[in-house]
Formats: structure tokens, C-alpha cells, sequence
């Protein structure tokens, strides 16, 4: 850092600090990517319950080190001299540490101390380099003899360097290494006037004819901190060899990039932009040679000895991760460091090649979709619109085995600082889970081929319906320049809307028809069309395959489509089919994997998800650490209990009624479901089977002791899955059984006409056109069916005349028929099963073990090592 930056030896204190900052607010490695600081603080907050999410470090203060400052000097700020407009008003100086996020200290040569200050600029691109006009910044004040004898002392200096340049030794007579020196001005005469204005003693003078090995060690500030080595080597046959030997990688193995578009740099690529590695250096091999120093020994064995770490017994580490990329290796999500914060890429990434990479690209394509037009700042001022910040967004673009494809940046509109604008201006429809599921039970039952594309930027295709200015994106910004948005970019909060709008009328053009009851599904001569955002699912019989490639000809015209295989993964559930057998099986094995780690333990199994113990209130207080991990954990059981895991609905939704004060008692629950998951995450989702239209509708009566509100649940199958389902707490308290399962009744019954009718809008007929129910109470039954005047008066509190589920029963719309409650296949979204009925309720409700249909390819078995152990 000090040879970098070029500052005085007598400066190491405040070096030795700033490396102490920086490195507890570096990502380590061997820590999964997590800093020192991350790591202490959030354990302290947790345990002291004063937090409630992880403790990262800001690092948004962060600047080059030993970059050049200007920090307002004393008079400045209590606002003397004011009307002396041209004299200076900062300070020169250098950044040599930090106190706070917003306190530097800056090292002010003129002044001969080290200050610290929160008012001070930043110019990293220019470092400190010895020469006097770039400090003194008080010349106005002095006289003429001084300047001319500076300038003759200067020239003096120049002409005598040869002793300056000699190593100096401490009092200990141990040799130091002396100053960089640039190649321009020597500094050497001014640091020694400085270090004696400001009381440094001066060292003795160094033995004749060492000068040579001395400069062995200087290093040009220019050369990039990979070729540190090298430099040092350059001219180690005038050295005298010692017993420190280093044998150095190529810089080749180190740097080269295994991927076209990834680069994987070093820890230690330094973040000043305007430097420039040798163009020679990444083809050169260094032979083991001998260092002069140990100190260069030392440091160029800890460069290159990378971060180890011992993963499953193999010890791997950064320059051993680097030589598998070269091969060919993608990192699992698991090897990554995080990707860069929103607008936070620095040159210290090791990813940052590929993250600019992406950013250039990103800017390119919305020069081809003309997004902007660059107009002059003032023209929002004058008119009176609000400038809306622009904010980089880094991700990695993944595989369906969490391997690393592309590092991926977007372009984005700060939402937060949107204002005036209403829910009806920013509402779109997205695909329901419960659809999709019927779109799948309809491809499995006719064998539909299903395609998957991605439309490219979506939202820029959309045109902006009104005036919006937005600042240039950071490092691609002109004073001066902004820029007004022609189309709808991601971020602002009425581009969802245009783009759906967009692609709607666009559809509608091609000869699409709507279906009412889905907007976000389309249908078009036994096509059909169904988006989330930007994924585009089309569907069609292999009979249609004309007319299926024919829409994706003209959504070419517009739309720039990538993809185009089968469908395997969508919005993280995995799709697996078997054309043969007509069956489709949906997957969130993945998932299950990443949200099993909020569990610290993992060996322990439960064949079922909840205990039979009825979960109470807790008496006192959480903290904000429980209460946070608590609700990570059920939102994680949330998005799996309502998409492919309906055996976990009852667990989660009981779970969820504890989020603002759980007890350890809940933690624990909620970590049995997670283990649940964990050890049945080889469980799918099965359709495909009889055509039959299987309703069902369950209820326990007043099973909550604390309100006595009963528990209720039902569930639908369309050609033998799962398409809707749903356990819940009854929002009123009933007075009977009978009661209870009539409200269960009337849940299931609403469900189901609106499916029948999004199917029969998606042209599919049953052959009965009344909707079945099972229900296990007959006394239920019988208050549907019967007369009023043949009911008992103990049943006279429950409204029937105007009941609605009784009108459309005699409608002949529904139908409720008995089921024993041994064969109720709703049972389990109303209690906790135990382990044979869990069994039990798992085949009725289609989830079978599908550890056989994962196929393997080639390239792919350590991928998924992890998921099928211990399936």
C-alpha cells in the first residue's frame, strides 16, 4: 500500500491502520466470502439481539489509498476570508486512513501532519509523487527569494540524485528500504525538508556501493500489483543470492481467463483505473529464483499462496480456482465471492473485468433501442421535473446446477425516489402459481410441447407515456448531461404496466386472443402463449408445430428472443417430463437445498413436517434477531408450500401465525419443516393420470385453543395433480362442526368454479360439467341438500336460504357427495398427521419420490452431488 501510493516510510502508522480497516472489510475466501468485520458484528448483534438482519460493512467511503485530496482548510469552514474569492480554500493533501465512514485522514505535506476531516474531495486518479508544486498550494503567500531558492535547490537535487537514491539503515544499523522514487521529479531534498520541519530525526547515510541493490526494489508506481514479482526479480542477478527462495507462478496460470467473457483477476488488482499492467507480463513464465530481501520473499509467497480453505477434505484455494477455470471449470454459487453491491463495483473484484465487460454491453444494446436521449441539465430545472438517480445492479447469470455462466449488470432507475405515482398506474398482472399448474396438468394430459424463451430488456421495448429525466449512470457521466427516457427502463415504477401492455397488444395484433380469467395467457389456432415478465412459456401440440415456429418468427420482429429449448426451470421450479408415460413432475429441489441452511443441523429426519403438540403464544418479548430469522425461515416455507409442497401447507401456515413474537418453541418447529423439506426435497409434484376433476374440503372444529377458531383446508385435482390448494385459519369462530366444514365447503366450491372456468376459457371440456366435493361430514351434506323445513331447529343459527353454496347446489353447478375421513384427501391441511397417514396424504396429494428421473449429463454429476445425497 505505502510503495503504491508512494508516501514517506515515516507514514507507516497510519499505513499499518488503514490495512488493519481494510482488511476486516474484505471478503475472505475461506470465510464463504464474508468479511472479518460481517463475521464478529452480526454474531455479537445476534446474540445481543439488536439487529435484525446481517451486519455488512459499508463500503461505500472507501477511495483510492494514497489518492490525492483537497480538504477544506479551518478558515473555510468557519467562513473567513470570504471575500478573498482566489485564495485557496483546501488543503492538498493525500488520503492515508479513515476514523468513520465519513471521517478521512489525509496527510497534508504543506502543513507537515496528518488531519482529520469529513470536508474533503477526492481526485483518485492522481497519487502522490514527491513532486513540491503539487503541495504547495500556499506559493501566493510567499516571496520571491523563497520560490527562486526552492526552484535552486530543486535543480541541485536533480543534478546530485545518485546519493539520495542510496539505502538508508535505522539505529539498529538494519537496512531500510529507501522511498520509491518516480521516474519524473525526484522528491527525495523535499521529503527530507518535510520529515525535518516536522521533527523526524534523519537517518544515517548508507554505505557506498549499495545504491544498486536498493533499486532493485523500487517500484514504478504504474506497474499493476500482479507484476509486483517480476519487478522485483528483474534484476536479481546483481543481488546477492540468500537462502529466501520463492518459486512463482506464470503469470499466465494466474490471470489468463478460463471463460471468453470471465476473467477471474487477483485479490490484489489495484483499484486505480488509469493504471496499466505491462502487456508483456501475462506470457511470461518466472523461473524459482533467489529474493535479495526476506521482506520480498515473504510478501511474494503470501500473493501467490491464494486463500486455502478445506471444503468436504480437499483443500482448495484462489490459484487453485483460478487453474480449474482455465480448464474449463464453472464455480458453483457456493465458490463465488458476492457480486458487487448496486452501484459499488470496484476494481478490487475479483470479477471486475467481467462486470465492466457487462456493463459496456448493457449500454450498447440501449444504444440500439434508442432507451435515451442525452439533453442538457437545466432543461428539468427549467421545467420543474424531478431528476431520478440511475443505480448499477450486478448478478451472476447461473445454470440450472448453480454454476456460473455470465456475470450480468443492468442499468436501473431508482424506485425510492419516485414520487406521485398510484397503484393504478403501476399494477400488472403476473402468472398465478395455481395457472401455471394447470397449464402443466393440461401438457402432460395432451402431451404439449413446451418451449421457454427470454426476451432481452424487456422493458425497454415499451414507450414511456410521459416526460422522465434520469442521471447518466456512474462512470459514463458528462457535466452537465442527463438524460431523458424514451423508453420504459427497469426501476421505474410504471414500466412494469407499459411492458405488459406492450407485449399484450403486440400479441393481440398477431391474432392472440386473451383468456379473461389469465391476462398473462394468450391463445392463438391451438397455440398458446403465457408470460412472467419477461419469460415466455409456448405451448402447442406437435401437430402445431408450424403454427407454434410461425409466433416465434413475428415475435422476432420485434422482440429480441433468447432460449428456445424445452422448458426445464421456471421462476426456480424445475420442470421434469417423461413424453412416454404423459407425466410432468415439478421440482424445487434446489431451492430446498438454499433455504435448508438457515438450519444449523441438518443430519436430524422427521417423516413429518409438524409435531401433534398444539403451538402456543409466546409470554414475553423476542428480540429483532429472532424475529428476523424466524421470518426468513417461513417465508422460505411459504414459496414452497404454495407451489409444489402442498404436505407442508398445514406446518407453515400454523407456523406463520407467530412472525411478530416467536419463542424458541417455534424455531425449533420451524427448523423440523426445513429438515422435512431437506430430507423428501427428492419429492415432485406429479400430473398426468385420470381426467377426472377431484374436489375436496376439510375443517377441524375450534382446534385453536387460544381464539377456538377452527382450522380449514381444501384441495383441487385436474388429471391427477395438484392444481390448487390451501390451509388456513377460518376468519370467524363457529359453533359446531357442522358449521365449520360448511364454510370449508363454500371455500373449496369458489375455488373451483373459477378454475373450471379458466380451463374451459383454455378449451378444455369435461365431460361432467358439475363440480364434485367431497366433504366427510354428513350432517354438512345434509344441510346443503335437504329442504329448510326438514331441518332440525339445532341447525337454525346457520343462514341456509341464502346461503350461496346451497343456491348453486340447486343449480346442479355443485355437487357434495361423503368421503370417509380415511380416504379424505384434505385431511392433512387441517391437523398433523402422523407418520402412516403422512404416507398416506403424500400419494393422495401426488408427490412421489423422483429421485430416478433426474437425469445426469455429462459434466454435471458434481453439481449434483449434493442434491441427491441423502434422498
Amino acid at each position: 500500500m505505502r510503495l503504491d501510493a508512494n508516501l514517506p516510510w515515516e507514514l507507516w502508522p497510519e499505513v499499518v491502520r488503514s490495512a488493519v480497516y481494510l482488511y476486516n472489510r474484505t471478503p475472505r475466501y475461506s470465510n464463504r466470502w464474508r468479511s472479518p468485520y460481517e463475521e464478529f458484528f452480526t454474531r455479537v448483534a445476534y446474540q445481543l439481539g439488536v439487529v435484525a438482519s446481517p451486519r455488512k460493512p459499508n463500503q461505500t467511503h472507501l477511495r483510492t489509498y494514497g489518492c490525492k485530496a483537497f480538504a477544506m482548510t479551518d478558515d473555510t469552514k468557519r467562513h473567513k476570508g470570504r471575500l478573498q474569492r482566489l485564495d485557496p480554500k483546501a488543503w492538498i493533501g493525500y488520503l492515508v486512513g479513515y476514523r468513520l465512514s465519513n471521517i478521512f485522514r489525509v496527510w497534508v505535506p504543506s502543513m507537515g501532519k496528518v488531519i482529520s476531516t469529513c470536508d474533503v474531495v477526492f481526485d483518485e486518479y492522481t497519487i502522490f509523487d514527491g513532486s513540491k508544486k503539487q503541495v504547495m498550494d500556499n506559493l501566493m503567500h510567499s516571496t520571491l527569494e523563497e520560490i527562486q531558492s526552492w526552484i535552486r535547490t530543486d535543480e541541485a537535487v536533480s543534478d546530485s540524485q545518485g546519493p539520495l537514491e542510496q539505502p538508508q539503515y535505522d539505529e539498529a544499523g538494519r537496512k531500510r528500504i529507501p522511498y520509491p522514487t518516480p521516474p519524473s521529479t525526484p522528491p527525495a531534498a523535499f521529503i527530507a525538508q518535510w520529515m525535518s520541519s516536522v521533527g523526524y530525526e534523519q537517518l544515517p547515510p548508507a554505505a557506498a556501493g549499495s545504491s544498486d541493490e536498493g533499486q532493485d526494489l523500487v517500484l514504478p508506481h504504474s506497474r499493476r500489483i500482479q507484476t509486483l514479482g517480476m519487478d522485483l526479480l528483474r534484476k536479481t542477478d546483481r543481488a546477492k543470492p540468500v537462502d529466501h527462495r520463492v518459486s512463482l507462478l506464470s503469470e499466465r496460470d494466474r490471470l489468463q481467463s478460463p471463460l471468453n467473457a470471465l476473467s477471474l483477476a487477483t485479490v490484489a488488482k489495484p483499484r486505480i483505473a488509469a493504471y496499466k499492467a505491462d502487456p508483456t507480463a501475462r506470457n511470461v513464465r518466472i523461473h524459482p529464483a533467489y529474493i535479495a530481501e526476506p521482506w520480498a520473499a515473504a510478501f511474494i509467497a503470501g500473493l501467490l499462496a491464494g486463500n486455502v480453505q478445506s471444503i468436504k477434505g480437499v483443500r482448495v484455494d484462489d490459484a487453485s480456482l483460478t487453474r480449474k477455470m482455465m480448464k474449463g471449470y464453472r464455480p458453483h454459487l457456493s465458490e463465488l465471492p458476492p457480486p458487487p453491491s448496486p452501484n459499488s463495483l470496484k476494481l478490487n473484484h475479483p470479477f471486475y473485468d467481467s462486470f465492466k465487460k457487462a456493463e459496456e454491453e448493457h449500454l450498447d444494446s440501449h444504444k440500439k433501442t434508442k432507451s435515451w436521449t442525452e439533453v442538457p441539465s437545466f432543461r428539468a430545472r427549467r421545467e420543474g421535473i424531478q431528476i431520478l438517480d440511475s443505480m448499477w445492479v450486478y448478478t451472476y447469470k447461473l445454470d440450472e446446477q448453480s454454476r456460473l455462466k455470465k456475470c450480468k449488470a443492468r442499468l436501473v432507475v431508482r424506485g425510492d425516489q419516485q414520487n406521485n405515482v398510484t397503484a393504478q398506474e403501476t399494477y400488472a398482472a403476473t402468472l398465478t402459481g395455481r395457472s401455471f399448474r394447470m397449464l402443466m396438468a393440461i401438457a402432460a394430459r395432451f402431451s404439449l410441447e413446451l418451449r421457454q424463451f427470454d426476451v432481452a430488456n424487456a422493458f425497454v421495448h415499451a414507450l414511456i407515456d410521459r416526460l422522465v429525466y434520469m442521471r447518466m449512470p456512474r462512470g459514463y457521466s458528462r457535466q452537465g448531461t442527463i438524460l431523458q427516457l424514451d423508453k420504459a427502463l427497469y426501476g421505474l415504477r410504471i414500466s412494469p404496466l407499459l411492458w405488459q401492455k406492450d407485449i399484450t397488444e403486440y400479441l393481440t395484433s398477431m391474432g392472440f386472443l386473451p383468456v379473461p380469467h389469465e391476462p398473462c395467457c394468450m391463445l392463438r389456432d391451438g397455440v398458446f402463449i403465457f408470460f412472467y415478465v419477461d419469460d415466455i412459456i409456448l405451448g402447442n401440440h406437435p401437430d402445431k408445430r408450424a403454427a407454434a415456429d410461425k409466433a416465434v418468427e413475428e415475435l422476432r420482429k420485434k422482440y429480441t428472443l433468447t432460449g428456445g429449448e424445452p422448458l426445464k426451470w421456471f421462476l426456480g421450479l424445475e420442470v421434469i417430463r417423461d413424453f412416454e408415460a404423459q407425466k410432468v413432475w415439478l421440482s424445487q429441489a434446489a431451492y430446498i437445498d438454499k433455504i435448508t441452511r438457515l438450519v444449523t443441523d441438518r443430519t436430524t429426519r422427521h417423516d413429518t413436517p409438524m409435531a401433534r403438540i398444539e403451538l402456543l403464544p409466546r409470554k414475553d418479548l423476542a428480540t429483532a434477531a429472532e424475529i428476523n430469522l424466524y421470518q426468513r425461515k417461513i417465508g422460505s416455507l411459504l414459496f414452497v408450500a404454495v407451489n409444489t409442497r402442498p404436505d407442508v401447507a398445514f406446518a407453515t401456515s400454523r407456523l406463520a401465525r407467530f412472525l411478530t413474537n416467536p419463542s424458541t418453541e417455534h424455531q425449533r418447529a420451524a427448523d423440523r419443516a426445513l429438515l422435512y423439506l431437506y430430507h423428501t426435497r427428492a419429492f415432485g409434484l406429479q400430473f398426468g393420470g385420470n381426467d377426472n376433476l377431484v374436489v375436496a374440503s376439510d375443517a377441524s372444529f375450534a382446534d385453536n385453543t387460544v381464539d377456538r377458531k377452527s382450522s380449514q383446508g381444501f384441495i383441487l385435482k385436474l388429471f391427477g395433480g395438484a392444481i390448487a390448494w390451501r390451509a388456513n385459519k377460518q376468519d370467524t369462530v363457529t359453533t359446531s362442526t357442522t358449521e365449520a366444514e360448511l364454510l370449508s365447503l363454500a371455500q373449496a366450491a369458489k375455488e373451483a368454479q373459477f378454475l373450471v372456468r379458466l380451463q374451459t376459457e383454455l378449451g378444455i371440456k369435461l365431460e361432467d360439467s358439475t363440480i364434485t366435493i367431497q366433504c366427510d361430514n354428513k350432517q354438512t351434506i345434509r344441510l346443503v341438500n335437504e329442504n329448510t323445513s326438514q331441518l332440525t331447529t339445532k341447525l337454525r343459527h346457520v343462514d341456509i336460504h341464502n346461503h350461496w353454496l346451497r343456491q348453486e347446489i340447486q343449480r346442479k353447478k355443485i355437487r357434495v357427495v361423503y368421503t370417509p375421513t380415511n380416504d379424505m384427501i384434505a385431511d392433512g391441511f387441517t391437523k398433523s398427521l402422523p407418520g402412516n397417514k403422512m404416507r398416506q396424504f403424500l400419494k393422495h396429494v401426488g408427490l412421489v419420490d423422483i429421485k430416478d428421473k433426474i437425469v445426469v449429463e455429462e459434466g454435471q454429476i458434481e453439481g449434483l452431488l449434493n442434491r441427491l445425497e441423502s434422498m
